[in-house]
């Protein structure tokens, strides 16, 4: 999200609360800039030269930057739950635990194309990329680091301390009702997982700490 007149920008990675942040700041007092409708990708999860590409950004320096920030394990987690219910209609993987999706996961980020390693039909995504539906879940699992892709100065929000720290910044915003909270969950990593995800994730532990 982008508000030129109060010179903002909000970087929004799935499952940091996205959803939840979006609509307390509609319902703020900021003014927000409308999406470019002609913009060729979907206007959800942009990274931060995307955002400064459809909102036409000339002078991105003079604006202050946000991004919310997860622990790396929780919201992989929280990003499998919410994925996984799609997963036996475009995906090679079905009914596949969130451990062996670790494991999975891990292979195809080894793999030459990471899209066709996941998808049982990777068109699937380039055809929800090409109506500007959303990034066919591809962004899900990404590194929260790779939002700024830019390499700007950006301020960066705990998860766990959302509502105080917008205040500390003097951004008045109503407090966040979590949206698209997860199910009861059955399974948790085990310490297999943990490493591998630790050492995928490691550039957004430097963060996170």
């Amino acid at each position: 999200m982008v508000s030129k007149k109060s010179k903002l920008i909000f970087l929004m990675p799935p499952k940091t609360a996205s959803n939840s942040l979006r609509k307390s700041l509609l319902d703020s007092e900021i003014v927000f800039d409308s999406f470019d409708p002609n913009y060729h990708k979907p206007n959800t999860h942009l990274y931060l030269s995307e955002l400064i590409e459809n909102f036409k950004i000339e002078n991105p320096e003079e604006f202050r930057i946000f991004q919310i920030f997860r622990n790396p394990l929780e919201k992989f987690v929280s990003a499998f739950y919410h994925f996984r219910p799609h997963m036996p209609n475009y995906y090679f993987i079905s009914n596949i635990g969130l451990n062996e999706f670790v494991l999975f996961y891990q292979e195809c980020l080894k793999s030459e194309n990471y899209v066709s390693c996941i998808y049982d039909d990777p068109l699937y995504v380039q055809s929800m990329i090409n109506k500007k539906i959303h990034f066919g879940f591809t962004r899900y699992f990404v590194e929260q680091n790779k939002w700024n892709d830019l390499n700007m100065k950006i301020n960066y929000i705990d998860f766990r301390q959302i509502n105080s720290s917008f205040e500390n910044f003097g951004i008045n915003i109503p407090q966040l009702e979590y949206e698209n909270v997860n199910p009861i969950k059955k399974e948790t990593l085990n310490e297999t997982s943990e490493r591998i995800l630790k050492e995928i994730y490691k550039k957004d532990f430097f963060l996170f700490n």
